[in-house]
């Protein structure tokens, strides 16, 4: 380490060679020491031992601009124009075992992470505490699932197994808290389409309305809300639209109408498959349908065919392996709230039987 005023006074000869030694002894080293030169030209080197960085001073000789490390690749600010030496390539490439960057890069055109055709790269954040639950990031390229664009993080603090956070897959989906889509692992999906799937195990979703009374949920269909769930300090509403100004053809059930169709519907005792424990009053949806199919969805016996495992693709995007498909039910549904006008009128119809009877008696 040596600096220097890099002034030669006039002297005799052994003085004079000892100035020009130590002179160039300043200018070999880059002016290194712990402190900075305490004479200061425009453009000249410190090689700043203290901090362990390479500096230079600026062109009004008014402070010092940090240019790299003096014990790894580091570039501070770097401005590439994607032209190479050569000026035949719209790519700048740096080879060397990796770039670590601090401050500022501005790159005009692509920044390449990675090996075209090859293996992907990624970009890390360390971790930066000694907390023993700091975390190492990353954002990569999955190439086990070929083409997704994962946020990661390591399982340990500065470990290389990696867990992924949120994927974006090479269908659109962005997966929260899982790295495959489908509903055998827990986390979130949303669809490029607009659907959203929760996955969770042993557990469900909380909704939280601060404040006063009012919807914690609002359904629209087009844009006009049809429905909402809503809340008091000691209840919740499920409402659904009623208001008699967005209804029409209203017309007045018949008694011999509603007795037929009500007297028709068998009515059972049973459970269902995934819970043989509990035994509940319930409907068949198929028997409803005839009588009543506005109060069910679905088709009866309906099947559909289903995507068992996806297609595999290539690091191009291109499919080598086809989806395997298979088939299920469609499985009917009933809105029971929607027999309860039916239910209403039944019971009216009867009530006006007891009354006819009573008058004969």
């Amino acid at each position: 380490m040596a600096q220097d005023d890099y002034i030669i006074s006039d002297q005799a000869g052994v003085a004079f060679l000892s100035d020009l030694n130590s002179q160039f002894a300043a200018a070999v080293t880059n002016n290194s020491g712990a402190t900075e030169p305490a004479v200061k030209y425009a453009h000249m080197w410190w090689a700043d031992t203290t901090a362990g960085l390479m500096k230079q001073r600026d062109t009004a000789n008014n402070s010092w601009i940090t240019r790299g490390s003096l014990t790894s690749a580091i570039i501070p600010d770097f401005e590439s124009t994607g032209i190479d030496d050569n000026a035949t390539s719209t790519i700048q490439t740096v080879t060397d075992t990796g770039v670590e960057v601090t401050g500022r890069v501005t790159v005009s055109g692509d920044v390449l992470v990675g090996t075209l055709g090859g293996a992907p790269g990624q970009l890390r954040f360390p971790y930066n505490s000694a907390s023993a639950i700091s975390r190492t990031w990353a954002i990569r390229n999955d190439w086990s699932a070929y083409g997704d664009l994962a946020i990661v993080q390591s399982t340990t603090q500065a470990g290389t197994t990696f867990n992924a956070k949120v994927t974006l897959d090479s269908a659109g989906k962005v997966l929260v808290g899982k790295a495959v889509s489908g509903f055998g692992t827990d986390g979130l999906e949303f669809n490029p389409t607009g659907a959203m799937l929760s996955t969770i195990t042993n557990g469900g979703s909380d909704f939280n309305r601060l404040g006063s009374d009012g919807a914690i949920q609002t359904f629209w269909r087009e844009g006009t809300a049809v429905g909402s769930i809503t809340l008091t300090g000691s209840a919740t509403s499920y409402n659904t639209s009623s208001d008699y100004r967005l209804k029409e053809n209203m017309n007045v059930i018949e008694d011999d109408f509603i007795l037929g169709v009500m007297g028709s519907i068998p009515i059972y005792t049973g459970n269902f498959i995934a819970d043989p424990d509990e035994t509940l009053g319930m409907y068949k949806a198929q028997e409803v349908y005839e009588q009543l199919p506005n109060v069910t969805s679905g088709t009866p016996d309906e099947t559909e065919e289903y995507e068992v495992a996806p297609a595999v693709l290539d690091s191009d995007g291109v499919e080598f392996t086809p989806a395997v498909m298979g088939t299920r039910p469609r499985y009917m549904g009933m809105d029971h709230s929607k027999i309860v006008p039916y239910l209403h009128a039944y019971t009216q119809a009867l009530h006006r039987r007891i009354e006819e009877l009573e008058k004969r008696l």
